[in-house]
């Protein structure tokens, strides 16, 4: 934003009211996200400039399935109100999502074995584990998916600022991150 000579402020809100915020005209934009139809309705997604990792996670303990199936049907996975993460297990048919507001509360009910899986960004989850003292050796990894992240303006602040959305993209590779 600097380099485009645009004002800024952050504010950190709930996910779900962020985007709403957006979609009510309240807020200019959210990040960061990955695309999805619904945020398309009212946004616009910049150019992608982080690399999200997204895999499973389960306790240590925990018998994964070992088809598709069974884990669809029988595993119970947590994920957060309002996260793609969350859209992304309901489009692709997992049975058993129970929901909750946070990652903090993910990592509590995974490490106490009230879930048995979380499919979620790997450096939320991870940082997450960190924060809680707890150790990733608990828990079992199996990578997912790659997805890439941008910033979502809303309609309302583009049509307000034509052009704001190219000057924007021409600056996004020098702020690029790729999870390691």
């Amino acid at each position: 934003m600097t380099k485009i000579d645009q004002a800024y402020r952050v504010i950190f809100l709930p996910w779900g009211r962020a985007q709403n915020s957006v979609k009510q005209g309240k807020y200019d934009g959210f990040f960061s996200a990955s695309r999805n139809e619904w945020r398309d309705q009212f946004a616009v997604q910049s150019n992608t400039f982080i690399q999200q990792e997204w895999n499973f996670y389960y306790h240590n303990e925990y018998r994964i399935p070992t088809s598709v199936n069974s884990l669809k049907s029988d595993t119970l996975f947590g994920a957060r109100i309002h996260s793609n993460s969350a859209h992304w297990l309901a489009k692709n048919k997992f049975k058993k999502v129970k929901i909750f507001p946070t990652i903090n509360e993910l990592v509590k009910l995974l490490d106490a074995r009230r879930i048995d899986g979380v499919m979620e960004n790997a450096l939320l989850f991870e940082e997450q584990v960190r924060q809680s003292h707890l150790s990733m050796d608990a828990f079992v990894k199996r990578p997912n998916m790659r997805i890439d992240l941008g910033v979502y303006f809303g309609k309302t602040f583009l049509a307000k600022h034509p052009g704001f959305l190219a000057r924007f993209n021409r600056h996004t590779e020098e702020c690029r991150f790729d999870y390691q």
